[in-house]
């Protein structure tokens, strides 16, 4: 038994210090930069981020996540709070209870040859064989400083909607195709269009984004 104390002792402290290294925001981003790297190369996309951190109780936050598009363009820009309920990378899913975007910008482009600035984004163009990234979230908050649409056609660019204060409520899925589900939506100001609220389902693909449900109240009307 006194032969056994050491080796005891030595395996609770390398468990012990395996544990603080795993959960070590450095040792996290490491990792997760090489997966985004590898994730990059495998499909053609630009995603990169300054931070990361997960907690044992499985909170996460991410600093400065970004998607740029083919032309290097920012698509997305974002800090991320959330906790998961689930993460395997084996199974490629992650299952989220709670997101919340912070300082989000997002500039969507309408080629309007059939083609968006997302499209590399998308489950089709990202899936290979069977490994198909799930991904789902239970509820999502957006605090935007900045969400643009632009439509590109002859090398002429018309800005057709900005809003540079914009708050969302939702859920969302990423799998065969990605499914946006808004509870609650408004913008607030310096807006081309003054919307109070807008619910509905949005689906994406490579050439449409398409609505289901939807209702949207500007200061003066509703449409559903």
């Amino acid at each position: 038994k006194k032969c056994l104390l050491p080796l005891v002792i030595t395996l609770g402290v390398f468990l012990i210090g395996l544990f603080f290294v795993l959960f070590n925001s450095k040792v996290q981003t490491f990792i997760v930069k090489r997966l985004i790297a590898q994730y990059n190369s495998t499909y053609n996309l630009k995603i990169s981020l300054n931070k990361i951190s997960i907690s044992p109780f499985k909170t996460i936050e991410i600093k400065d996540l970004v998607l740029l598009d083919l032309n290097n363009d920012t698509l997305l820009k974002s800090d991320l709070n959330g906790s998961l309920s689930y993460i395997s990378i084996d199974k490629q899913t992650i299952q989220i209870q709670e997101l919340e975007f912070n300082k989000l910008k997002t500039n969507i482009i309408d080629f309007k040859n059939g083609t968006f600035n997302y499209e590399m984004y998308l489950p089709s163009k990202t899936s290979k064989a069977q490994k198909k990234w799930n991904i789902t979230c239970n509820k999502f908050k957006i605090q935007s400083q900045g969400i643009s649409y632009h439509l590109k056609q002859n090398n002429k660019d018309s800005l057709l909607y900005v809003s540079t204060d914009f708050n969302s409520i939702g859920s969302f899925t990423f799998s065969e195709q990605f499914t946006l589900k808004l509870n609650k939506c408004h913008t607030l100001k310096n807006n081309i269009i003054e919307i109070s609220n807008l619910q509905g389902e949005l689906k994406f693909d490579s050439t449409h984004i398409q609505l289901f449900n939807f209702e949207i109240a500007t200061l003066k009307s509703r449409l559903n």
